[in-house]
C-alpha cells in the first residue's frame, strides 16, 4: 500500500462522513445517537462503500515513503559570478581562465607568486631541518630507553619536540603548496 492510497482512502472518508452527516437531523438529534461509552462507531454497509468508491485495506507498521511535489522557482545568482582570492599576498602569475568561463572544483583558477617568496622558502628549510634534527634525536631516545639506558622523562621530551617541530612542518609545507598553486 503506498502512500497515495492512504490519502484517498482518508479523503474518501472525510467526504463520506460530511455528506452522510447532512441528513436533516439536528446536532441534538445527533447527540442523543451516539453510543453512551463516549466513542463513536462509524459502521458503512458495502453499498455506501461502493457508492463512493472506498477500498479498505488492513492497517500495517511500515515507513513511509515517497516524494512530495510543491511549486518552486529557482533563481541563479543573479550577477552569475563568484569572488576568488588567495591566502597569501603576492602577484598573479598565470591565469588559466577568462572571465565567463564554467569552472569545476578543484580546477586550477590561477597561479600566485608571494612577495616573500624567499621568507616561505626559508622557513619551510628551517622547518624541514628542525623536523629531521628532532625525529633523530626522538628515535637515539626510543633505542635508549629499550635498551634500558635512557629515561622515560627525556623520552616523552624528545617526542614532544618531534611533535611540535612536525606540527611546524606542516604548517610551512601547507605555505608552500599554497605558493605554488592557488586552487
Amino acid at each position: 500500500m503506498n502512500f497515495r492510497t492512504i490519502i484517498y482512502s482518508f479523503a474518501s472518508l472525510v467526504v463520506l462522513f460530511t455528506f452522510h452527516g447532512c441528513g436533516g437531523k439536528t446536532s441534538a438529534e445527533i447527540a442523543s445517537e451516539r453510543p453512551p461509552s463516549g466513542t463513536e462507531i462509524v459502521t458503512l454497509t458495502k453499498k455506501i462503500q461502493g457508492d463512493i468508491g472506498l477500498t479498505l485495506f488492513s492497517a500495517k507498521a511500515a515507513l513511509l515513503s515517497g516524494t512530495l511535489a510543491a511549486p518552486a522557482k529557482v533563481l541563479p545568482n543573479q550577477d552569475l559570478e563568484s569572488q576568488v582570492g588567495s591566502l597569501v599576498q603576492g602577484r598573479v602569475r598565470s591565469v588559466f581562465v577568462n572571465v565567463g568561463d564554467d569552472v569545476r572544483a578543484g580546477q586550477t583558477v590561477m597561479t600566485v607568486e608571494g612577495l616573500d617568496v624567499g621568507t616561505i622558502k626559508a622557513g619551510f628549510i628551517k622547518a624541514k631541518a628542525a623536523l629531521d634534527y628532532t625525529k633523530a634525536s626522538f628515535d637515539r631516545q626510543k633505542k635508549l630507553f629499550a635498551e634500558k639506558v635512557g629515561s622515560q622523562k627525556t623520552l616523552q621530551e624528545n617526542q614532544a619536540e618531534y611533535e611540535k617541530a612536525l606540527a611546524e612542518y606542516m604548517a610551512e609545507d601547507r605555505k608552500n603548496s599554497l605558493r605554488r598553486t592557488y586552487r
